[in-house]
């Protein structure tokens, strides 16, 4: 679990096209459920890509992220669209659950 910390850091790379990125969502996905509250605090990011990852993981990992919706709620108010956007999408996707 030690790794959460750095594959979250790892969503702010924009090398390699994003492969970075995405082989940092696929780790946390396959912890799963410890790395749901990491990735809930890496919602209040500064960073609009670590936001974006953050709620793409939390989408990816599912019914274990079920504790993510109200911080999700919360980014439906997101100043920026695609933050907004995919919050509102990955928010109904999880009430689905």
């Amino acid at each position: 679990m030690a790794d959460i910390p750095k594959h979250i850091a790892d969503f702010k790379d924009e090398s390699n096209s994003g492969l970075v990125q995405g082989r940092a969502m696929n780790a946390l996905v396959a912890i799963g459920k410890p790395a749901v509250e990491p990735l809930i605090e890496a919602l209040g990011s500064d960073d609009v890509s670590t936001r974006l990852m953050a709620i793409n993981t939390l989408n990816l990992i599912g019914a274990d992220a079920k504790d993510a919706i109200p911080s999700i709620q919360k980014l439906t108010s997101d100043p920026d669209a695609d933050v907004k956007a995919r919050a509102t999408d990955v928010l109904a996707n999880l009430k689905k659950l």
